[in-house]
């Protein structure tokens, strides 16, 4: 499998520390500023690796977002605060669609904002757990969104995505927010979003896909 280069360390790099890593959780937290999820989060998928190797899966992670509050910025509005939460599901979903490619199997009645059955759903919330589900262009299925900070992270409001295919970088996925009106107007609050004051953001891009997440409700 080639290696590709996803901010400062490889996807392949970035998959192995998802299973390998061994920092305290207060570390984790003190990095991140993710709040108390951050204690799940990085307990969940970490274990054995090096610091500086947590130091660059830190630094990737917190790269979308920050470029998404960097424009924010220039338009006159405030950065959002990074959720451990809403990380913890899109970190999710570029895993599932990068894996099992669940817009692709729902064939016409799914797009990027659809997930795989391969959530190991039970009920409760938890990372890796959700509920399959395909998510139409016509927006008939807005639980399938919705619903997955809940499912995933246990937030206890909705979450609202805009995802992305097709660029390696960060950068890449944020130009395509920006040239699309009903996605730049997510991020920057404007006409239906206007009373969605976000309060909460996770984005995580790898594997040829961006996924940021935006909720109403701090963690």
């Amino acid at each position: 499998m080639t290696k590709r280069k996803y901010g400062k360390t490889s996807l392949s790099d970035f998959s192995k520390s998802l299973c390998n890593w061994n920092v305290s959780r207060r570390q984790f937290i003190k990095v991140t500023g993710m709040g108390t999820f951050g204690i799940a989060l990085g307990s969940s998928i970490f274990w054995g690796c090096t610091k500086e190797h947590v130091e660059q899966f830190v630094n990737w992670m917190a790269e979308l977002p920050k470029q998404i509050n960097d424009y924010r910025n220039q338009n006159g509005l405030q950065s959002i605060k990074l959720s451990g939460k809403l990380s913890a599901v899109a970190l999710a979903h570029i895993r599932d669609l990068s894996t099992y490619h669940p817009h692709q199997t729902c064939g016409a009645s799914g797009n990027l904002h659809s997930w795989s059955d391969n959530g190991n759903w039970q009920g409760k919330y938890g990372v890796g757990n959700w509920k399959g589900c395909c998510y139409p262009d016509n927006h008939s299925n807005k639980p399938c969104m919705w619903d997955k900070p809940k499912e995933i992270a246990g937030y206890q409001s909705n979450g609202y995505e805009i995802a992305h295919s097709g660029s390696s970088t960060a950068q890449g996925a944020l130009n395509s927010w920006k040239n699309s009106p009903l996605h730049n107007d997510v991020i920057l609050n404007k006409n239906t979003w206007a009373n969605f004051p976000w309060k909460a953001i996770g984005a995580v891009y790898g594997g040829g896909y961006a996924c940021a997440w935006f909720g109403t409700l701090p963690d």
